[in-house]
């Protein structure tokens, strides 16, 4: 027979109860796994995890007793299923980037704010797709970071075609590698510190070897040189990549560990092929969880250790750094480009 007795429950709280009494004994067992359900439904929403292992995270916590009162698994399975479809609700996946019409809900990040900063379909130039996504305040953590500046060199030391030069000789690689090291001059130096390196010896003897890159460097990050012998304003100011401050002052710098993000962002997306809707949500949740690392490093949280050999390098960068007025700019450039990697 039916069970007539009843009972509200709202946040945890009794707020309504039947005045009709129980038929039936009490069974602590199903209780608990209809506790066990819910903490499913709730890693299922919160999570990527793959149903396996949602089942199985949930089974941790589960007695002998308890297990013998929940569904079965491909009944549990097809729940979690339908709590994520519900939960989505993502738009079909387009065809064709002429098809893809990103809703609202893609644009913002968890917390609401503008996330889709750029998209290029709005400029019809016929070129390839494309979407950039961030924030203001990630845009601004990324400035002043030597990675990207240095990163980019590399790249134009390959189109330019001198990559081979530059691996095999260990002094042309030096004296390329003192470009690098002008991110460690004080910002309103690196112009000055620029024109002597053009009046080293090496440079001299290979002006026409690296005419092509060093016109791109010069407009990229110095700025050309007019006939009145002023420059004009580089593509990125000089403060934008400079790290001077940075290091002298211990100011923290992004972290820069690609290989590990790029295995940790894959446990996100937990999936070989992800949906262009899929693989946003991710990013969400990517930079949810980065707000959440910087606050607690605001809050003094301590960061993951180096390993020692990076720390051993910065040590001496920053050691060079703080010497920079008893250095002849040369010699300064030199220490800061035989450390670089």
């Amino acid at each position: 027979k039916k069970c007539p007795g009843r009972v509200h429950v709202e946040k945890g709280e009794v707020t309504k109860e039947s005045k009709r009494e129980h038929n039936h004994r009490p069974d602590r067992s199903k209780i608990e796994a209809k506790q066990a359900i819910e903490n499913m439904k709730k890693i299922a929403k919160e999570t990527e995890l793959s149903s396996q292992v949602v089942l199985s995270t949930m089974s941790k916590e589960v007695t002998e007793s308890v297990a013998s009162k929940l569904p079965g698994i491909s009944s549990m399975k097809k729940t979690i299923q339908r709590i994520r479809q519900k939960e989505i609700m993502a738009p079909a996946n387009p065809r064709t980037l002429d098809e893809l019409v990103i809703p609202a809900e893609y644009k913002t990040t968890i917390y609401g704010k503008p996330f889709l900063l750029y998209d290029s379909k709005n400029e019809k130039s016929g070129k390839p797709r494309i979407l950039i996504y961030s924030t203001e305040e990630n845009l601004n953590l990324m400035t002043n970071c030597n990675n990207w500046y240095a990163d980019a060199l590399w790249r134009h030391i390959q189109d330019s075609g001198l990559a081979i030069k530059y691996r095999e000789e260990s002094n042309f690689a030096l004296n390329i590698k003192k470009l690098n090291a002008l991110s460690f001059v004080p910002p309103h130096l690196v112009i000055n510190a620029y024109e002597a390196i053009l009046e080293t010896e090496f440079y001299i003897e290979n002006e026409t070897l690296l005419s092509d890159f060093l016109d791109y460097f010069e407009s990229t990050w110095i700025g050309k040189l007019c006939r009145n012998k002023k420059r004009r304003n580089p593509r990125f100011p000089i403060e934008l990549w400079n790290c001077y401050n940075l290091v002298k002052y211990d100011i923290p710098k992004t972290n820069n560990s690609v290989e590990g993000w790029h295995n940790s962002f894959n446990s996100t997306l937990n999936a070989l092929h992800p949906s262009i809707w899929k693989f946003i949500e991710a990013l969400k949740k990517e930079e949810k969880l980065n707000r959440l690392k910087m606050h607690q490093f605001l809050a003094g949280t301590e960061p993951r250790q180096k390993l020692k050999k990076y720390k051993d390098t910065a040590s001496r960068i920053k050691a060079i750094c703080n010497d920079f007025e008893n250095r002849s700019i040369n010699d300064f450039l030199k220490g800061i480009a035989q450390n670089l990697s």
